[in-house]
């Protein structure tokens, strides 16, 4: 049995939603993890960007931007004051 006991902030985290932004050979897609819809879809990155920090006011969430290749470049944690100090991003 375990006895782990989450902080309030452990149990914050889990609840968190958990967004991506990738890249699928055409252009870049903002989309909620395990979710087959996109949230939105644009041909530039940086552009994507802007609209998903827009899209994160207000929200709790993490957003795990990915390069091209699908490797993690960047994760941002929202409202930005909850970002880990330790994490890149």
């Amino acid at each position: 049995m375990d006895n782990t006991v989450l902080t309030k902030s452990d149990r914050e985290v889990i609840e968190m939603d958990i967004y991506h932004i990738v890249y699928n050979d055409i252009n870049w897609k903002f989309k909620k993890s395990n979710s087959k819809r996109s949230i939105k879809v644009m041909d530039k990155k940086s552009d994507l960007i802007d609209f998903m920090i827009n899209f994160m006011d207000g929200k709790k969430g993490t957003v795990k931007i990915h390069k091209m290749d699908g490797e993690i470049e960047e994760e941002r944690t929202y409202p930005r004051k909850e970002d880990p100090i330790s994490s890149k991003g």
